[in-house]
């Protein structure tokens, strides 16, 4: 299928895969709002499904358990068969839960559906992330990560600008669209060079790197380090001794070049979820009524304006991230939108001792706004790309998938701790925690995190391995190098 796309130059050829998984991600953040038209269909009177709030509730709960079984399934799966063919396989289970949502009669089949759609999140947030990672040039990777945060955030704010107006089964519809098209478009990838290296087809390797990506100069010697790099790797693995499989993978993890990469994904995935990025958008209403007290009445339209200004944001952190590193985007966005948050909790505080009184809530929505413009700068989108690039290929599979499980624990735990925070500590006291933690998440970043702009997988993974990476050189290159790959049975 990956024969349609040849007449396309190679950035076209890297727009149209990662355009494949910027559809998903819209149908991503449709399913994050979709429980809140859901709740309101199944609560009301007329409702065909008879339920009561204890069943409703339990709808939400299978989500994220049933992401973490679908990225460790995906770690399994991607390391076997490859990144197109993950890809294409857990958007299935997705599809089939929103055929099953459309048309469901009784709740079993609603509470079947949500499960599915849990396994098709936990799957494919895994294999987009490093999907993109290895196809897509350094130069637009950042890019293409950080516009990931702009098609998820289009999708929440669709749910809250038609929930009120549509119906549940017609929203299945609405959300089914992006997950088909992403759906077929991935049969039109090719596979992942990287996963042709890690297997020792090295000559595919070569061609598929050179498909994704041209004939450049800086190409031949990025996929010449990349396989060089694995045949090292696969040679030194051929010499241990045969052990059982659980303890080799228990000395992979407890090594430097496991351990130092997963630290810093650990520190960008308290910093995405604890900033809000899916907490939010699950509670806009909730939180929005809290904020702004007696003006009630406009709480929904302060939602969709807060909606539109974190995709505003987004789309200016895919801009930024092509003129400014990483680290000072992250860090003077991120420490600057503490600084608003804080400020708005200040406010909030008083307000709740009547030393202040809330007839001006334009003050306190203006702190926030400024929170979520600046954090979605820097602590929503950039995570992702890190937890995309930082990982050595020997590693990426199974560290992104235990990655992708811890944020599915974090958001598991703040989807139901939230509720029961804003009853007894109101708005405030929530995003004083949530800002507490996001703080401790920047600092302990800024003394462990490197640079990672515009640089290869090949040198962040030499990095961590702290070998001594020859620099590109054009002169070593010229239109009649070619790559000498030895046959598998060499390494």
């Amino acid at each position: 299928m990956c024969i349609m796309l040849n007449c396309l130059s190679p950035f076209w050829k890297q727009t149209w895969m990662a355009s494949t998984v910027l559809f998903l991600n819209v149908g991503q953040g449709l399913v994050l709002g979709y429980m809140s038209i859901l709740t309101a269909a199944l609560s009301a009177p007329d409702s065909s499904i008879k339920t009561d709030l204890a069943s409703i509730s339990w709808l939400a709960a299978p989500f994220a358990p049933a992401a973490i079984i679908g990225g460790l399934s995906s770690c399994f799966f991607m390391g076997w068969q490859g990144r197109r063919k993950a890809y294409i396989l857990f958007n299935i289970p997705g599809i089939i839960g929103l055929l099953l949502t459309y048309f469901a009669q009784n709740y079993l089949t609603l509470l079947i559906a949500r499960i599915l759609l849990g396994i098709t999140g936990g799957g494919l947030h895994s294999v987009s992330i490093v999907a993109i990672a290895e196809y897509v040039h350094p130069k637009y990777r950042c890019m293409f990560l950080n516009c990931k945060t702009v098609f998820f955030s289009s999708g929440i704010t669709i749910v809250h600008a038609l929930g009120h107006y549509i119906h549940w089964r017609r929203a299945a519809v609405m959300i089914l669209i992006p997950h088909i098209l992403s759906f077929i478009m991935a049969f039109m990838w090719t596979e992942s060079p990287a996963w042709f290296a890690s297997k020792k087809r090295f000559e595919e390797c070569k061609d598929a790197f050179f498909w994704i990506r041209g004939r450049s100069n800086s190409s031949k010697w990025e996929v010449k380090e990349m396989i060089k790099a694995q045949r090292e790797r696969l040679s030194n693995n051929k010499k241990l001794t045969n052990r059982i499989y659980f303890l080799e993978l228990l000395k992979k993890i407890t090594r430097s070049d496991f351990l130092k990469p997963f630290l810093i994904g650990v520190c960008a995935v308290i910093v995405m979820e604890m900033s809000g990025r899916h907490t939010y958008p699950a509670y806009a209403l909730q939180f929005m009524a809290d904020i702004v007290g007696s003006q009630t009445q406009y709480y929904y339209y302060y939602t969709i304006s807060l909606d539109l200004i974190i995709i505003v944001s987004a789309i200016c952190s895919s801009i930024l991230v092509r003129i400014i590193n990483i680290r000072p985007l992250l860090f003077c966005t991120g420490f600057s939108a503490l600084v608003a948050l804080f400020l708005g909790c200040i406010y909030l505080f008083l307000v709740s001792l009547d030393v202040i009184s809330n007839d001006r809530p334009w003050i306190v929505i203006l702190l926030f706004i400024v929170y979520f413009f600046l954090s979605n700068l820097g602590c929503t989108p950039i995570p992702i790309t890190l937890a995309a690039e930082i990982f050595p290929l020997e590693h990426r599979v199974l560290a992104t998938s235990l990655l992708s499980t811890f944020a599915c624990v974090i958001l598991m735990v703040n989807l139901k701790i939230v509720p029961y925070l804003l009853v007894q500590i109101k708005a405030y006291g929530t995003f004083a925690i949530f800002g507490t933690s996001t703080t401790i998440g920047l600092v302990a970043l800024y003394f462990i995190l490197p640079e990672t702009k515009n640089k290869t997988l090949q040198e962040i993974e030499d990095y961590f391995y702290n070998r001594n990476l020859k620099n590109k050189n054009d002169n070593d290159l010229n239109d009649d190098y070619d790559l000498k790959i030895v046959n598998d049975e060499e390494i």
